[in-house]
């Protein structure tokens, strides 16, 4: 687009010089966002980056840091971490209170991990379901006993049998992404009913106590980050951003 300039010069020598140009655009720094995946990789950026105007913020979804609050004429930096589900937590999730088949839930049980281990009654549990045999008999008496087990008596037409399976087991499962801290978490066992000669049984996994065990696996993180974590640094119970 075309721009007309009226000027008035006073040359009060023999010549006057006009120099016209473009001034460069002021710098505007856009700050750094560093993205943590652990509670231990957040310290670490913080107090490698951080000044004496580091400010923390911890909440339920994870932890805020400014690393310069004094700064007010320009972005600032900033870490963020934001708690994720493990994958280990993610494979319970998926099964619990959903209906399984005999077969789905051994085959559930079998790719727990052996490390640790995930299912410390694991062999027990899949011993007693692959051994489960009145799933294909009409003839089945549901009871319970008083030590947490089902009972389960069955006729067939090689004889008469017992099977039991607990009501309750334990799995040793890491919550949080990144975390390392494996909580002993109770599951529920369910089995239900079939409502015909025809069916089989659906077997259903619940944790009533999740809740519970997701807030200790934060708590969990909170301590960590105030242990590791400089004294010297402010830390808020807030989210920052």
């Amino acid at each position: 687009m075309e721009q007309k300039l009226n000027m008035n010069v006073n040359v009060q020598g023999n010549e006057a010089v006009i120099r016209m140009g473009k001034a460069t655009e002021p710098f505007n720094y856009p700050g750094t966002v560093y993205k943590a995946l652990s509670t231990d990789s957040f310290v670490n950026i913080v107090e490698a980056r951080g000044s004496e105007h580091t400010i923390v913020g911890y909440h339920d979804t994870g932890f805020d840091a400014i690393l310069d609050d004094s700064i007010i004429d320009m972005n600032r930096d900033i870490v963020i971490y934001r708690f994720a589900k493990s994958l280990q937590f993610n494979e319970w999730a998926d099964v619990l209170n959903t209906p399984l088949s005999q077969k789905q839930l051994i085959d559930f049980l079998k790719c727990r991990r052996d490390t640790t281990p995930e299912v410390p009654d694991k062999e027990l549990l899949l011993y007693n379901l692959q051994n489960f045999k009145f799933v294909q008999n009409i003839e089945a008496d549901y009871s319970r006993i008083d030590n947490n087990n089902y009972t389960f008596a069955f006729k067939s037409k090689d004889g008469e049998g017992t099977v039991q399976l607990p009501q309750q087991f334990t799995a040793n499962i890491d919550i949080i992404k990144g975390s390392n801290y494996l909580q002993e978490v109770e599951i529920e066992l369910e089995i239900r009913r079939p409502k015909s000669a025809d069916e089989k049984p659906a077997f259903i996994l619940t944790c009533p106590k999740l809740a519970r065990y997701e807030e200790e696996a934060r708590l969990r993180e909170y301590n960590l980050l105030m242990e590791t974590m400089d004294v010297d640094t402010l830390l808020v119970n807030a989210s920052l951003f």
